[in-house]
C-alpha cells in the first residue's frame, strides 16, 4: 500500500490480534488459515490409545498446526488444557477444532503410533467473516470499509 493513512470500519468483528504502528501491508481476504473457524465444520479428537512418547506427539502436533495454520495458531489453540496434563488422564477429548486441523493431528498421532478418532460437532454459521492482514496483525470480521 502506498504511504499514506487509511480508516477502517468493520461490522461484526469475530476476532483481531493487533499492534500499535504504522504497517507496511494490507490484505483483505476471503481465504486464509484464520477463517477455517468459521468456514469448517468443527471436530471433537479424541484419544483412543497410549502416548508412549509425549515428546514426538508434541512436536507431531506443532508441525500438524504448521502444516494447516502457517503459524498463524498454535497447536494448542483449540485443546481443553495443556497437552502434558491433558496426556496424564489418558483418555478424553484432546480438542475440538475446525475439520481440516483435527485430519491432520490424526496424522500426527499415526507418525506416533498414537490412535486418535474424531466425531462431528457442528457446521458452520451461515455468515462466512473476511480476514484484513496488516503485516502480521489481522482482524476478522463480516465487513471492512477503507476509506
Amino acid at each position: 500500500i502506498s504511504s499514506r493513512e487509511y480508516r477502517i470500519h468493520f461490522r461484526g468483528k469475530r476476532e483481531f490480534a493487533l499492534g500499535l504502528g504504522k504497517f507496511t501491508s494490507l490484505e483483505l481476504l476471503d481465504d486464509h488459515p484464520l477463517l477455517l473457524d468459521y468456514t469448517e465444520r468443527v471436530v471433537a479428537v479424541q484419544l483412543a490409545s497410549a502416548v508412549d512418547n509425549p515428546r514426538a506427539f508434541h512436536d507431531e502436533l506443532e508441525k500438524a498446526a504448521t502444516t494447516i495454520f502457517g503459524g498463524w495458531r498454535p497447536y494448542d489453540c483449540y485443546s481443553f488444557m495443556p497437552l502434558d496434563k491433558f496426556l496424564k488422564t489418558k483418555f478424553g477429548i484432546l480438542m475440538e477444532a475446525p475439520r481440516s486441523y483435527a485430519e491432520e493431528v490424526v496424522k500426527a498421532g499415526e507418525r506416533c503410533g498414537v490412535k486418535l478418532t474424531t466425531l462431528d460437532r457442528h457446521q458452520p454459521k451461515g455468515i462466512f467473516p473476511r480476514v484484513l492482514l496488516l503485516d502480521s496483525n489481522y482482524v476478522v470480521a463480516d465487513a471492512f470499509d477503507l476509506e
